[in-house]
């Protein structure tokens, strides 16, 4: 754009190069806001699942309620790993589940709700998958996360698999069995079953 205006005799040159300039700050200003809306700030430990929330999913409110101080921020620095219960008040229950269903946040979009990991550990283990259960549908992807298991030193009987929900589709991660702290990430369907087709050939992420 620069290039496109710059003559040495034009008048304006000063005010089109700094109409130029404010409009690129702007882009790159814009940008930067989007990419901080967009960021991972918690990965969220759900009854039969993990979900990656942005940013921009948590409204502030909800920050004040959260239990925890290191709840009550978002992270610049990567998602903080936390779970997440139903209230236990029956009603309470209800309107949460109700107001999900309408649209409104979920679970895991509501810090008031989270727990230590600990807290539900057992639950997420319990509704976990062995990495055999997925061979017939994400056979590349298997064979990647058995590489890697190897190379860490890592027994595949220690490890499971549980869904990930992102805003981009869902995913999967492989969890620790006996803490269910989540260890590596891919790009195949965790909700797959052997009756439900060949999951996505993409590459596995870190």
């Amino acid at each position: 754009m620069t290039l496109i205006v710059f003559h040495p005799k034009k008048k304006s040159l000063i005010w089109d190069l700094a109409v130029i300039v404010a409009v690129q700050l702007g882009a790159l200003g814009y940008g930067v806001w989007v990419m901080a809306q967009s960021r991972p700030v918690y990965l969220v430990g759900a009854i039969d699942r993990y979900e990656l929330v942005t940013a921009n999913n948590i409204h502030p409110d909800e920050l004040a309620a959260a239990a925890q101080p290191e709840w009550k921020s978002l992270s610049w620095f990567g998602p903080v790993v936390v779970g997440t219960k139903a209230p236990d008040n029956p009603t309470e229950r209800i309107d949460q589940a109700l107001a999900a269903l309408n649209g409104g946040p979920d679970l895991a979009q509501l810090p008031r709700y989270f727990v230590p990991l600990s807290a539900i550990a057992d639950k997420l283990v319990e509704k976990s998958r062995p990495l055999a259960d997925y061979e017939t549908i994400a056979r590349e992807h298997i064979t990647e996360l058995r590489r890697w298991l190897k190379a860490n030193g890592i027994d595949e009987s220690s490890v499971a698999v549980l869904p990930l929900k992102a805003r981009l589709g869902v995913g999967a991660v492989l969890i620790d069995r006996n803490t269910a702290i989540p260890l590596r990430t891919a790009t195949f369907d965790g909700y797959a079953t052997p009756n439900s087709g060949p999951a996505d050939n993409a590459e596995p992420t870190r």
